[in-house]
């Protein structure tokens, strides 16, 4: 229970955590509408830069409005329990609709609060959007402080061993340009 499943009818995935608990994304989002459901409760409808409508259940209050553009880790609700309990206790449901079929996820057909498309599996989607990347910017002055020593595709995935050997050599070259103060 609690995860994606298009066989079972679970169309996301659901994250348990206290009532009241900030939800927000690291990417800008739309907030597009409100939804209230029988057995989803209060929804916030949100779509991302690529078209997908990001749906957002069982929430105890909402604090942004339609129309309204959110920056990234803007808090726009809290989780709650509205609409039909479950035995695991409050949680946020968080599922994706697609306009179209998207390669590489698995997918089932959807309508949702006057919504059409197609629900893909929010893990990946999560993951893909949670993996640091480096923007070119980050990039360039980390080269130029010689903090890293090759450019590298600001599009791929930085791993956790370039993310430790990046701080690394940041300390020590904070060290270096402070030792004289």
């Amino acid at each position: 229970e609690g995860f994606y499943d298009p066989v079972k009818g679970h169309t996301g995935t659901d994250f348990f955590m206290p009532v009241g608990t900030p939800i927000m994304l690291p990417t800008e989002l739309t907030f597009k509408d409100i939804f209230q459901g029988k057995e989803t409760g209060l929804n916030a409808i949100l779509e991302d830069k690529d078209g997908n409508t990001l749906v957002f259940s069982h929430l105890s209050s909402i604090k942004s409005k339609k129309a309204d553009i959110l920056l990234p880790n803007t808090v726009f609700a809290l989780s709650g329990e509205s609409g039909t309990k479950i035995k695991g206790g409050p949680h946020l449901h968080f599922e994706i609709i697609a306009k179209k079929p998207t390669v590489g996820f698995e997918m089932m057909s959807r309508s949702f609060g006057g919504i059409e498309g197609f629900n893909i599996d929010p893990v990946p989607y999560l993951e893909k959007l949670l993996t640091p990347h480096w923007s070119k910017e980050a990039m360039d002055w980390a080269l130029e402080h010689e903090i890293i020593s090759y450019p590298r595709d600001p599009n791929q995935p930085v791993t956790w061993g370039e993310h430790m050997v990046t701080l690394k050599n940041l300390a020590e070259r904070i060290m270096e340009w402070t030792k004289d103060e």
